[in-house]
């Protein structure tokens, strides 16, 4: 289940001797863009250009996450810091973590001894609401991890309704690569697009 894409399939049965079958791929898509300072500034002071990018993909949908996408489907649950069963702004976060114990289906957190869960970036989860555009079918998270956060290998990573480890966080998925160390040298930036298709 942790190639990309996951492929998921959608069984429906209806009348006498009727069956009828459609997969359902959903796929992961991680980025990691390192800033060291080397590159000129914007206006605002940010980094403009990235000093490394590393792309990954695939992941694992655990049950813990998929449980809450039916449960925020169903209209149930809220966004209050007690329940936070929704992956939005307001609460979600992506988490980072050195371990490299594969990904199962019952992980509710990240496995590593380092590991970091954090906020996600203004503005984001983005999302194109519509019938008529590819983007309708994406959601794209994203977290920024400033000098002195995240300063170890990434090997793990996910995303979690919330940051905090309490009784109400769920991880969404997970997924395990070794993806890059990061150093006190660097900001960066951790970007998620998932897509179903």
């Amino acid at each position: 289940m942790s190639r990309d894409p996951l492929r998921l399939t959608e069984t429906a049965t209806a009348g006498v001797g009727a069956h009828a079958q459609q997969d359902l791929t959903w796929r992961a898509r991680w980025r990691a863009e390192l800033y060291t300072g080397k590159h000129w500034k914007n206006p605002d002071g940010s980094l403009n250009t990235p000093d490394r990018i590393v792309d990954a993909s695939g992941n694992l949908l655990v049950y813990g996450g998929a449980s809450l996408m039916w449960e925020y489907a169903m209209g149930n649950g809220s966004t209050a810091a007690a329940s936070a069963k929704k992956y939005i702004n307001a609460t979600a976060a992506l988490g980072v973590g050195n371990s490299t114990v594969a990904a199962v289906n019952t992980q509710k957190v990240l496995s590593g001894g380092s590991q970091l869960v954090k906020a996600l970036t203004g503005g984001f989860p983005t999302h194109t609401t519509g019938s008529t555009v590819a983007g309708a079918a994406q959601v794209v998270y994203k977290s920024t991890f400033g000098l002195t956060e995240g300063n170890f290998a990434w090997q793990e990573f996910g995303l979690f309704n919330k940051a905090a480890t309490t009784a109400s966080q769920r991880m969404l998925t997970r997924k395990v690569q070794n993806l890059l160390t990061k150093t006190s040298a660097a900001t960066a930036t951790f970007t998620l697009t998932l897509t179903l298709a």
